[in-house]
């Protein structure tokens, strides 16, 4: 059988996807392991650096595309595998997963704006507003809600760095101008300041130009549950919040629970499943916290996001004939992620 050629975009470290326990650190999945996976699935595997792909190839046309993403201080590598997939897409190569959910990696802002065009109204009791600077927040949000609890939110950020819970009118300018801070060297900046005085009505650019986002706060959570869907496995981690404080991401590996220990509450599986089948990837993580029978999705990524819920979880969760049940979890992440992406494949008809 004539194996189906499949490209795999690595990152400038050489590495792809992201694993837990990989050696060395952050050198992601065993790539020839996983090129052996492939092939028993039918596919030859061919691992390609973006600068690598001829865009002018026009046999490019139907041809499968993987890529990875990274956690990227500044997000500048992250947007140059942006421009190489979404050219990939407009040059008609099958992108896996689609341009959309790399381009809300790492970008909460993009994120949110998946999930108010998505038709589920079961996500949308978080409810979100996004700026790109703080003079457009001043101007455009409602400042008679200026006291409330918000949750304000840099658009990149892992492990809740760049989240911030105000609960005045103080705290809120604070946190927007400290996390929509964007540096200006002082030359520049001085440079700036005095156009006014040569141009009348001149506007001064904004130092405060990283986009964010302001959400509302449900209070009274302990803890969130972190979903990992790879295909039709469900891997389930709880994790309680930092001690006082209202964030659970990051505090600490020790303190969660997974699998079967994870205390998963009646209708979740079900609520992470309609969300992971409504926008059709391969793979989804989902951050979702309950209170009072009521779920919340916080936060979604479906581009290289943790797994360590895979690597401590003892089983997974499935649905057979309708039931959740509990699976012995013995498959390496990198078995993991060919099996989900074959079948995603296979689901598409791609």
């Amino acid at each position: 059988m004539e194996l189906r050629e499949i490209y795999l975009l690595v990152n400038y470290k050489n590495s792809f996807g992201n694993k837990y326990d990989a050696v060395p650190l952050h050198s992601g999945y065993d790539k020839e392991l996983m090129t052996d996976l492939f092939k028993k699935n039918g596919y030859k595997a061919k691992y390609l650096y973006p600068s690598q792909v001829d865009l002018k190839d026009p046999l490019i046309k139907g041809k499968l595309f993987l890529y990875t993403s990274v956690e990227d201080p500044g997000c500048f590598y992250k947007v140059y595998i942006e421009d190489i997939v979404y050219a990939l897409t407009l040059r008609g190569a099958i992108v896996i997963p689609e341009y959309m959910f790399l381009k809300a990696h790492h970008n909460k802002v993009f994120m949110e704006m998946l999930r108010d065009i998505s038709d589920i109204n079961d996500i949308k009791n978080i409810t979100s507003q996004h700026y790109g600077a703080f003079e457009e927040f001043e101007r455009t949000f409602d400042h008679t809600q200026d006291s409330q609890p918000w949750v304000i939110k840099s658009a990149a950020g892992a492990s809740s760095m760049g989240v911030r819970l105000s609960k005045s009118r103080k705290q809120l300018y604070n946190y927007v101008k400290e996390l929509s801070y964007s540096k200006v060297p002082l030359k520049q900046r001085f440079k700036e300041i005095l156009r006014p005085l040569k141009y009348k009505g001149y506007i001064v650019p904004s130092v405060h130009r990283h986009k964010f986002v302001i959400q509302n706060f449900i209070s009274g959570l302990g803890n969130d549950w972190k979903v990992l869907v790879y295909g039709d496995k469900f891997f389930v981690v709880r994790r309680p919040n930092r001690a006082n404080d209202f964030r659970a991401s990051g505090s600490g590996k020790p303190r969660y629970k997974f699998g079967k220990d994870a205390e998963v509450p009646n209708g979740m599986l079900d609520f992470a499943h309609k969300i992971y089948s409504y926008y059709n990837v391969p793979m989804i993580s989902l951050d979702i916290a309950y209170k009072d029978g009521e779920f919340y999705l916080i936060e979604m990524q479906f581009v290289a996001f943790g797994n360590s819920g895979h690597h401590y979880s003892k089983e997974y969760f499935m649905k057979e004939n309708g039931k959740w049940v509990t699976v012995t979890n013995v498959q390496p992440i990198e078995q993991v992620y060919v099996s989900a992406i074959v079948e995603y494949i296979k689901r598409n008809n791609l």
